[in-house]
C-alpha cells in the first residue's frame, strides 16, 4: 500500500512539475520539429530507464507480498482541490471518481521535453535502453544509391523497346504472309469453281452428242434398206450383163 501512495505522490509532482514547465515555456518554431523529436525520444528513453531502474516486487517478504493488493480509493489527503485547480484541461466527477482530459496534449509533450542543453545525447539513451527498444530506435540503413542506375535502366528501355519493334515488324510479316495465303486460298478456290462449271459444261455438251447420234441413227434406217435395194440391183445387172455376154 505504502509503495503504491509513493508512486500516487510521485506522479502527482511530476504532473504538476508538467503544468508548471508549460506555463513557464514558449512555443518553438516549426524548424524545431527534429530537435523536439529527438528531445522527445531521450525523455521517452529516460522514461523507459525510470521503469527498468525501478524495483520490482520480488524483494518483499511473503507476507507483505500476500497482503499487497490494489486499493479500491486512494486518499488525497486534503490536497484535491488544490491538485485539480493546477491542472490545464477538462474534469468531471462521477461520484468518487475523477476523470480528467487534457487539452492539447502533444503539445504538452513536446514542451514538458528537456532542452538540448538538458538531454542527453541520443546514443548513450540508445545504449542504455534495452534490445528491443534500440532496435525500435535505430533507423533502417540504406545502401548506396548507384549514380548510373538511370543509365542503365535507359539502356533497358531501349532494349526492350528495339524487342518490341522487332516483335512488332515480326507480326507485320506473319500478317502480311497470312493475307497472301489467303488470296492464294481464293484465287484456287475461284480456279476449282471455273473448272467444275467447265466440266459440267463438257458433260452437258456429251450427253446431248450422244442424243444427236441416236437421232441420226435411227434416221438412217431407210437408208440401210437403200443400199441393200442398191446392192440387189447391182446383182440383177450383173446377171443380166452375163447374159447378153454369152
Amino acid at each position: 500500500m505504502s509503495s503504491a501512495l509513493n508512486k500516487e505522490s510521485n506522479h502527482r509532482e511530476a504532473l504538476r512539475h508538467a503544468n508548471s514547465t508549460l506555463k513557464n515555456a514558449n512555443i518553438q518554431d516549426d524548424g524545431d520539429d527534429d530537435q523536439k523529436q529527438d528531445e522527445m525520444t531521450a525523455s521517452y528513453s529516460e522514461i523507459s530507464m525510470d521503469s527498468l531502474q525501478s524495483p520490482s516486487v520480488d524483494w518483499l517478504p511473503p507476507d507483505v507480498e500476500d497482503n499487497l493488493q490494489r486499493p479500491d480509493s486512494l486518499e488525497l489527503r486534503g490536497m484535491e482541490a488544490e491538485y485539480l485547480e493546477d491542472l490545464d484541461g477538462t474534469i468531471t466527477r462521477e461520484g468518487d471518481m475523477v476523470f480528467f482530459v487534457a487539452e492539447d496534449l502533444e503539445a504538452k509533450i513536446k514542451l514538458s521535453s528537456p532542452k538540448s542543453g538538458d538531454a542527453p545525447s541520443f546514443s548513450g539513451s540508445q545504449s542504455a535502453t534495452p534490445c528491443l527498444y534500440r532496435q525500435a530506435l535505430s533507423a533502417p540503413q540504406l545502401s548506396p544509391i548507384d549514380p548510373y542506375i538511370l543509365n542503365d535502366l535507359e539502356n533497358e528501355a531501349r532494349r526492350i523497346a528495339t524487342s518490341v519493334d522487332t516483335l512488332t515488324e515480326s507480326l507485320a510479316g506473319i500478317l502480311r504472309s497470312a493475307t497472301l495465303t489467303v488470296d492464294c486460298v481464293e484465287i484456287y478456290r475461284d480456279a476449282v469453281c471455273k473448272t467444275c462449271d467447265a466440266v459440267d459444261s463438257n458433260i452437258k455438251a456429251m450427253y446431248q452428242l450422244m442424243a444427236k447420234c441416236e437421232e441420226l441413227s435411227k434416221s438412217m434406217k431407210p437408208i440401210y434398206k437403200l443400199g441393200e435395194d442398191i446392192k440387189e440391183v447391182k446383182r440383177l445387172l450383173d446377171m443380166l450383163e452375163s447374159a447378153v455376154n454369152s
